[in-house]
């Protein structure tokens, strides 16, 4: 079987291009575990905002899986400035 594309998207209130804030993809083969990672980034947001990380696949019995610690998504926010 081919390799497959899947990503990850980071996007602001709504699920709109004008409201992504970043977003990764790697191509893969079904049952070869890998790693997609976005690259620590700034984005302008506001209080009140909602902030969503999507995960894509063209695979319905896809999996995401973790490491002996368990699965491990993480999105960190901080206050700059």
């Amino acid at each position: 079987q081919g390799d497959e594309m899947r990503y990850i998207r980071i996007l602001k209130n709504s699920y709109t291009n004008n409201n992504t804030l970043a977003w990764a993809c790697t191509y893969m083969a079904q049952g070869n575990p890998q790693t997609i990672v976005i690259p620590p980034m700034l984005a302008s947001v506001n209080e009140g905002d909602i902030i969503y990380l999507f995960y894509h696949t063209a695979n319905s019995n896809d999996v995401i899986s973790g490491n002996p610690y368990g699965h491990r998504t993480s999105l960190t926010i901080e206050t700059v400035g």
